[in-house]
């Protein structure tokens, strides 16, 4: 069926012709939701990715895979704005094409149905949904991909309305401004230059934009190769971080791209293969992203606007035309249950917080569908029921209401403009260094705020940060690309020996030597033997890890995680601390934030494998108790590896207790929590066949093994 008339609804300007009113309020809708994202972002660093834009953003420099270029170029130029810090410059930017998305969801409902206070009420709500407003306010790459795809989605529309000549590319001034053959080139160029953004999300797309086009394929074919051109132009921003790259800025992820095999590792993301096809996944992990999205798609909006995209999906066949409802059932299922049959994740928690703004395509859909539900809704509660207030009021009326609510619900979990839990970690880390020391880190979080307040705000800039696997920072010690992880660590160790200056670390190191432990980070300590640990207990590190421990749960998923993972490295620490008798204030302490930490999985699992290994008879009782309790809270695990270890440590007990049976049982359900090659259940339970006689079961074990891997 064909898209509403707009001669026939009083709210709708003229769509044949540049109707200069729909761009008006369009603008209203960027200016509403700009204002918005501005009060609401981070002034300051904040995790996720957000510490490794901002420094790709400030030199410039070159990002992660697959670079992003765009990105980096446009977050570059908003750094250089005199307002502000540099992270809400570069927070700006995403707040910028968030509120800009959200204009052109405006405009793109207003052309198909014509209703101008239902225009209002789809991007509105897009804008304010829980996770596109998350993203709309940190450093991130999501919202210039939304603007991409509902740009393209827009032009794509505004083609194949057009009632130009019919084969519009004979004509002597095919590509100037203003005619058809203009149009489709513009899709072809925008479409290569989202490329140089967020790639696979775009991929997944594409279907949406090709069944639109395909009424006029003719005319697309016949132009093909002049767009197929165009499209290539759009991918200049690689060739750009190509040849940027052998300058070797300071931020520069792979270091120099010397030849174009390695241009196509780093575009193609073939360095996250592990990651993004883990060999522990499988099919029930697919099936649960599904669910959670599922889940995720209820709260965007709250339950009552939820049923109403529901309706409006129903709806679209009423109001729009065939291909037009296709292809926004393809952009949603594309960018939603597509994606989580194609991503190769484990189901835990940490990568659900990584999924989860993934699907930021589909949630606009969403919005679309709410519109078209809510234009029916109103349409048939006026038709049925005894209304006098006009069609017109009552619908910006709803409008109005439905915006607001999804504001209310959604404000708490938006509201950082007072997100300083960032930086203050990175300024603890920092401030409490030797002087001239060197810090070696290896995780996103740790290099991203560190790294921010180290080399953009030039907070202790005597220190020197390096990362272990010679990532990101310009000061590499071997080439991730041209070396191998044994060279690394040779040159690592290296490193260390030769330097003079203090060297401290954040993350796992094997330094050569012994190290001193202040609890969030450690010192190499070259005159011990190595292996050798001496806590040190300074009251600035017990007052910020006190802090740490009585935290409320945090409003982003990404500070809770790290919350939790630093107590998981600490609880070893204070245990240790306690056990060689910490005595009075600090001992009591001590035990009320280790008593604390106990109520989170993953810190009963670091406890649970601390005292495994001190096997002192004395700690059985403690050991049954944390057992049970870490049983009933493992949907609390981080990770799928936590759950494997968990059975293991239970495995490892009940053969303490010469219950072989329950062992077997517990060291198979490891297994098959997470059937990974580094999950040690495997090694110790074919021992155990093996020295039990039992060959048929370690035959299986080997075979399912090889079959996986």
């Amino acid at each position: 069926m064909s898209e509403i008339s707009p001669q026939t609804n009083p709210e709708a300007g003229s769509v044949a012709g540049i109707d200069k009113t729909v761009f008006r309020h369009g603008a209203a809708v960027f200016s509403i939701l700009l204002i918005v994202y501005l009060a609401t972002m981070p002034i300051t660093v904040a995790l996720e990715d957000d510490g490794l834009f901002a420094l790709s953003s400030y030199e410039p420099g070159i990002s992660h895979p697959p670079g992003y270029p765009l990105h980096t170029i446009i977050g570059y130029g908003f750094s250089k704005i005199p307002l502000g810090s540099v992270a809400a410059r570069i927070h700006a930017v995403s707040a910028f094409f968030g509120a800009l998305t959200c204009m052109l969801v405006f405009l793109l409902i207003d052309r198909l149905i014509a209703c101008r206070s239902m225009a209002y009420l789809g991007a509105l709500s897009y804008g304010l949904s829980l996770r596109f407003w998350s993203q709309s306010i940190i450093a991130e790459v999501y919202t210039l991909n939304t603007f991409f795809f509902f740009l393209l989605f827009y032009l794509c529309l505004c083609f194949m309305e057009d009632k130009g000549a019919a084969r519009p590319y004979t004509e002597k001034r095919k590509w100037f401004i203003g005619t058809p053959g203009w149009l489709l080139g513009s899709i072809a160029f925008i479409y290569g230059l989202s490329f140089t953004n967020h790639w696979p999300l775009m991929v997944l797309s594409t279907p949406a934009l090709l069944v639109l086009l395909w009424p006029k394929r003719n005319e697309v074919l016949a132009a093909l190769g002049f767009c197929m051109a165009l499209a290539i132009m759009g991918l200049a921003p690689y060739l750009w971080m190509f040849f940027y790259s052998q300058t070797d800025p300071y931020i520069s992820f792979y270091g120099p791209l010397e030849n174009l095999s390695e241009l196509w590792f780093y575009i193609s993301r073939q360095g996250y293969s592990s990651v993004d096809n883990s060999v522990s996944a499988n099919l029930n992990d697919n099936i649960q992203y599904i669910g959670f999205f599922l889940r995720e798609s209820t709260i965007q909006y709250g339950i009552i606007a939820f049923g109403l995209s529901c309706i409006g999906a129903w709806a679209q066949f009423k109001y729009l035309r065939n291909e037009t409802a296709i292809a926004l059932i393809l952009a949603f299922l594309g960018n939603s249950v597509l994606l989580a049959l194609l991503l190769g994740f484990d189901y835990d928690l940490i990568f659900q917080s990584a999924f989860r703004v993934y699907p930021l395509i589909a949630y606009g859909v969403m919005s679309i569908w709410l519109a078209l539900g809510a234009y029916w809704l109103t349409g048939y509660l006026y038709q049925r029921a005894s209304i006098s207030v006009p069609k017109l009021k009552l619908r910006y009326l709803f409008t109005m209401v439905v915006a607001t609510l999804i504001f209310i619900k959604n404000l708490p979990a938006n509201y950082r403009h007072d997100y300083v839990w960032a930086e203050t970690y990175a300024e603890f880390i920092l401030s409490n260094l030797k002087r001239d020391a060197v810090l070696i880190a290896h995780d996103d979080v740790a290099i991203g705020t560190v790294g921010y307040l180290n080399w953009v705000k030039k907070i202790r800039p005597d220190i020197s940060l390096f990362n272990k696997f010679g990532l990101l920072l310009g000061n590499r010690l071997y080439s991730p690309l041209g070396d191998s992880a044994e060279t690394g660590k040779q040159n690592i160790l290296a490193f260390i020996k030769a330097s003079q200056r203090p060297v401290y670390y954040l993350n796992e190191l094997d330094s050569g030597y012994g190290y001193k432990s202040y609890l969030f980070y450690y010192e190499v300590n070259k005159s011990s033997t190595p292996g050798s640990v001496e806590i040190i207990l300074s009251q600035d590190n017990l007052n910020f890890l006190i802090a740490l421990v009585n935290q409320k749960q945090a409003r982003d998923s990404w500070t809770e995680i790290y919350r939790i993972l630093l107590l998981e490295t600490i609880v070893p620490e204070i245990s240790t601390a306690l056990a060689n008798s910490a005595t009075g204030q600090v001992s009591d302490t001590l035990k009320d934030i280790l008593a604390e930490s106990l109520r989170l999985f993953n810190c009963q699992l670091a406890r649970i494998k601390w005292l495994m290994r001190r096997s002192d008879e004395a700690d059985a009782a403690e050991i049954e108790q944390l057992l049970g309790d870490a049983e009933l809270n493992l949907h609390d695990a981080l990770r799928k590896s936590d759950v494997a270890e968990f059975y293991q440590q239970r495995a490892q007990w009940y053969l303490r207790q010469e219950m072989l049976e329950p062992a077997f049982e517990s060291y198979q359900t490891s297994i098959d929590s997470w059937f990974h090659p580094e999950n040690q259940s495997v090694n110790e339970v074919l021992k155990l066949y093996k020295l039990h006689g039992r060959s048929k079961q370690f035959d299986e074990l080997i075979a399912h093994m090889n079959a996986r891997l």
